[in-house]
């Protein structure tokens, strides 16, 4: 049985092309960061893979998926992930990662592994978001409700404070936000 040809508009068209061309600039950089820490879903890559599992975008092999079948709101999501991936050079180049570890550990006096780095720099980014989203509100009234809350519950109030209860991403945000407190 042959199968179905997808037809493309010409806006599909660019849009896959475009998709094509960053999937495999994207996928190329992830191996280069699994190579150097020895590790998947580190730094900003982990950003990019939680991202694209919500969307349907991310492959068995831990990579940018490129499909014709995609509708063209998936296309334009994953090439937003991508290209904020992509941008996001700081933590997403070997090079940087690298110059940045050896200032910590120049600053530490003692080396630390990838994955501890990794974790040092998940957790600056969502203090970040969580001060930019709630103010100082947010170590005062929401941060100790981890401890009666189910996750479940406490992103939706979280949700519902910012106004944001549909909102995918900052949902997942919460989520993880929670289980880094949770810890």
């Amino acid at each position: 049985m042959a199968r179905k040809k997808i037809e493309l508009t010409k806006e599909e068209a660019e849009l896959y092309s475009e998709l094509k061309k960053l999937s495999k600039r994207a996928n190329q950089r992830l191996v280069r960061l699994e190579k150097l820490t020895g590790e998947k879903g580190l730094f900003a890559s982990k950003t990019l893979y939680d991202y694209l599992e919500s969307v349907g975008g991310l492959s068995e092999k831990g990579r940018v998926k490129v499909a014709k079948s995609f509708t063209e709101t998936q296309m334009i999501a994953i090439i937003k992930a991508t290209k904020n991936f992509l941008e996001n050079t700081k933590n997403s180049v070997t090079g940087e990662l690298k110059k940045q570890k050896e200032a910590i550990e120049e600053n530490l006096g003692k080396e630390i592994s990838w994955n501890a780095f990794s974790t040092m720099y998940t957790a600056s980014e969502l203090y970040k978001w969580a001060e930019e989203e709630f103010g100082s509100n947010f170590w005062k009234d929401f941060a100790p409700l981890v401890a009666s809350y189910s996750k479940t519950e406490w992103v939706d109030l979280c949700s519902i404070y910012l106004d944001k209860v549909n909102d995918v991403t900052v949902r997942d945000k919460l989520k993880v936000l929670y289980d880094y407190l949770k810890e």
